[in-house]
C-alpha cells in the first residue's frame, strides 16, 4: 500500500512538472512595436500633473502592442519634484521609464507640446522592465500619470 502511494505521488509530481515546463515554454509574451496609436515615439505631451509640477512633461519613448494588454505606451517623465531622501538635493526630477496602458496615457495627456524629445533615459529602465515582463514579473501602470508619480514617490520614501 505504501509503495502504491509513493508511486502515485511520484507520477503526480512528474505530471505537474511536465505541465509547468510546457507552460513556461509557451508563456513568452509577444510585444510588437506599433504605430497604431495616437501616441507616437518622440512626442512630448503636457499632462494633468500633480500640484507644483505644472512644467512636467511626458515623452513617448516606445509604443508596443501585446495581445492581452493592448497598446503599452512607454514614457519618460521630466521636471518632477519627487521627494527622495536618497537624492543629493532631496528630490528626483526624472522617471526614465514607465510602462502604461494606452488608456492611462490618454486620460492624462492634455496637449501635444512642440518641445524636443530626450529619449536617452528610458533604455536601461525599459530593458530591466522587459526582462521582468518576459518572465511574468513585470506589469504596466493603469492609473493616470500623476497618480503613478505619487505612488512612486510613496515607495521611495518608505
Amino acid at each position: 500500500m505504501k509503495l502504491k502511494f509513493v508511486l502515485m505521488k511520484s507520477i503526480l509530481i512528474l505530471l505537474l512538472f511536465t505541465v509547468l515546463l510546457s507552460c513556461n515554454r509557451q508563456s513568452k509574451i509577444m510585444l510588437i512595436d506599433t504605430t497604431d496609436s495616437k501616441f507616437k515615439v518622440g512626442q512630448v505631451w503636457k499632462y494633468k500633473t500633480r500640484p507644483n509640477e505644472e512644467n512636467s512633461r511626458l515623452t513617448i519613448a516606445k509604443v508596443e502592442n501585446e495581445p492581452k494588454n493592448g497598446n503599452i505606451i512607454h514614457i519618460t517623465v521630466t521636471n518632477l519634484k519627487i521627494k527622495n531622501p536618497h537624492a543629493p538635493s532631496g528630490y528626483t526630477d526624472l522617471i526614465g521609464h514607465m510602462p502604461l496602458a494606452e488608456s492611462a496615457v490618454a486620460e492624462s495627456a492634455t496637449e501635444l507640446s512642440n518641445e524636443m524629445p530626450d529619449l536617452s533615459s528610458y533604455k536601461e529602465g525599459y530593458q530591466d522592465w522587459r526582462e521582468a515582463f518576459d518572465n511574468g514579473r513585470g506589469g504596466i501602470w493603469t492609473l493616470p500619470v500623476s497618480e503613478c508619480v505619487a505612488a512612486m514617490e510613496e515607495v521611495v520614501n518608505k
